[in-house]
């Protein structure tokens, strides 16, 4: 089966798991996932606990800060639980290097606590 891409952007791994789970449950039986898809879906179930609904909310409110959808995404898959484990994350981008003081890093816990206590209780 031919497939195109028809949209790409960064979203966080509890969105991901959403919008796959929609492709798994349109395979027809005796199709195949292919084995990319079948192992990122295995992935998925694993560390994409959440609601998707709280992961698209707070990842919206980290790229409204002015933080990149890469590294927004993975704030929210990763769901950080300190200032360090966040500026950790943060400093995967250069554009958010040494950009973010500690009001401002209390302020992206804040935006995401509500979504990573739901997807830790998931989890």
């Amino acid at each position: 089966m031919e497939r195109r891409l028809i949209d790409e952007r960064p979203v966080p791994y509890a969105v991901a798991r959403a919008l796959l789970a929609r492709r798994v449950r349109s395979v027809r039986e005796g199709e195949s996932l292919g084995d990319l898809t079948d192992r990122t879906w295995r992935y998925l179930q694993r560390f994409g606990a959440g609601d998707e609904e709280l992961a698209e909310k707070a990842f919206n409110e980290l790229v409204s800060m002015g933080i990149p959808p890469v590294v927004a995404a993975n704030v929210v898959s990763i769901c950080p639980g300190s200032r360090g484990e966040l500026r950790s994350i943060l400093e995967m981008s250069k554009d958010t290097l040494n950009v973010w003081d500690g009001e401002k890093l209390d302020m992206i816990l804040a935006a995401i606590s509500e979504y990573c206590e739901a997807a830790r209780e998931a989890f």
